[in-house]
């Protein structure tokens, strides 16, 4: 899979992970805390419609192309605006360490 050239990389992505903290009440309580701001690419792969918790929902997953970083992985998420993207699966798509490819399903 071929990575779209640096120039192509224009949209600014923060980059959270996921924090769980105790709730006092015997549960937990997902928080995310900023990593970085991060320059990258979106590309929409797919939409599908699937029936879940007795109502219809939509799916879209997009693959976002960032320079390479070791720290991201799976559950972490992606900001752009007011669109957020979970990270489902990450590779270096040349095992060079240059470019990071993100599999991702837009939460709406």
């Amino acid at each position: 899979m071929a990575t779209p050239p640096l120039g192509r990389f224009r949209s600014r992505l923060s980059l959270q992970l996921p924090v769980d903290v105790e709730d006092g009440a015997g549960g937990m309580s997902r928080t995310w805390q900023f990593v970085a701001d991060v320059w990258g690419s979106i590309e929409p792969l797919a939409a599908q419609q699937r029936f879940m918790a007795q109502r219809m929902e939509q799916s879209v997953t997009h693959v976002i192309y960032l320079r390479w970083r070791a720290d991201i992985c799976l559950g972490w998420r992606l900001l752009f605006g007011s669109r957020t993207f979970l990270v489902h699966a990450c590779y270096d798509p040349t095992t060079q360490k240059r470019h990071l490819v993100c599999q991702c399903e837009e939460i709406v």
